[in-house]
């Protein structure tokens, strides 16, 4: 399989964006680290819960089987593969706890 999916193209310029959004995100957190943290701790639960969502709906379909997830599968397996970033942006989470 291709890095860049289907169209051919890497999805560099999403990671940069991101990557420079988290740097902007430190620089600013420094003044009230606390808040920045909590802010963080809120986007990470809200995306990690559609994760999580969207990886229950593709197994409740796989159990019960139909026409009714035939549709929906592919946008839910393509937001269920996001859990191992998860994993990863969850290490600021950790390192802040004293905080």
């Amino acid at each position: 399989m291709k890095l860049g999916g289907r169209h051919g193209r890497l999805p560099w310029p999403g990671l940069v964006a991101g990557v420079l959004l988290l740097l902007l995100c430190l620089w600013v957190g420094g003044a009230s680290p606390q808040q920045a943290l909590l802010s963080y701790l809120f986007a990470f639960l809200f995306f990690t819960g559609l994760s999580l969502g969207s990886l229950a709906l593709v197994m409740v379909h796989a159990l019960t089987g139909g026409a009714w997830g035939v549709c929906l599968r592919p946008a839910l397996l393509a937001a269920a593969r996001t859990l191992p970033l998860q994993a990863v942006l969850v290490l600021p989470i950790l390192l802040g706890l004293p905080v």
